[in-house]
């Protein structure tokens, strides 16, 4: 007989593959497009202007991280959040996506290029979002078969959760988060020096903030009640 955990681990698999995929896909399609927007052309003339996941999907990088999921679901009994063990993957160089190729010399306007491209993350998320909570109101109104409703709505459902944490977690203002390269943007250029400072040494404030007892549980609560206030406003436009 199958452990109960070893089938809990399965359906999550079944869930995060495809939430992943589709995350990680529209937010690549999204900086290309907006990117193109502001004046640089890289990214579609490299291919990223596409709905392809291969153009923007490292499927290793997807693979080590649903692996890694699946081992501390089953030793740790799920005591980790899925989103603490994606952080540490992320910190430890572990590629989940293929950069977007983004020349800021070809913004029609540095400053506002630059805000618009950082922000993209989180636009996109936002946009996944709410075009996904849609697509789970058409399933309940279509009246499918239950079956298809319930895995539907799981998978969506996941896909909103995923997307509006990834994109409030990508505003931190550090680096590598998009949230960081925002800063050298809304800044004049005579603090340059700062954000120089925060790139050397971002990582090991990021550890301190994640890990450190005490801060860590104000800041995953903190990133935890944002996501959920996010997810709760934009299902209230629809349901």
């Amino acid at each position: 007989m199958i452990d109960t955990t070893v089938l809990k681990t399965l359906s999550q698999i079944a869930l995060l593959f495809p939430a992943f995929i589709i995350i990680f896909t529209f937010k690549g399609f999204f900086k290309s497009l907006v990117a193109k927007w502001v004046g640089d052309e890289t990214a579609e003339e490299e291919g990223f202007l596409t709905l392809n996941p291969l153009a923007h999907i490292d499927l290793s990088g997807i693979i080590i991280l649903i692996t890694a999921l699946v081992a501390v679901t089953l030793l740790f009994s799920g005591l980790l959040p899925r989103g603490f063990l994606l952080l540490l993957i992320i910190l430890f160089g572990i590629r989940l996506v293929i950069p977007t190729p983004i020349d800021e010399r070809n913004f029609r306007s540095y400053r506002w290029g630059g805000i618009l491209t950082s922000l993209a993350d989180f636009q996109a998320s936002i946009l996944l979002a709410i075009a996904t909570i849609m697509i789970m109101k058409c399933c309940i109104a279509l009246r499918l078969p239950a079956n298809v409703v319930v895995t539907s709505l799981e998978i969506c459902n996941t896909v909103v959760d995923l997307s509006v944490m990834l994109g409030i977690l990508n505003l931190i203002p550090l680096p590598p988060f998009d949230g960081g390269r925002l800063m050298k943007y809304l800044f004049p250029t005579k603090y340059d020096y700062i954000f120089e400072w925060l790139e050397e040494y971002a990582f090991f404030i990021i550890l301190f903030i994640f890990f450190a007892p005490g801060l860590s549980d104000v800041f995953w609560g903190m990133l935890s009640g944002a996501a959920a206030s996010v997810k709760q406003f934009l299902f209230s436009l629809f349901f």
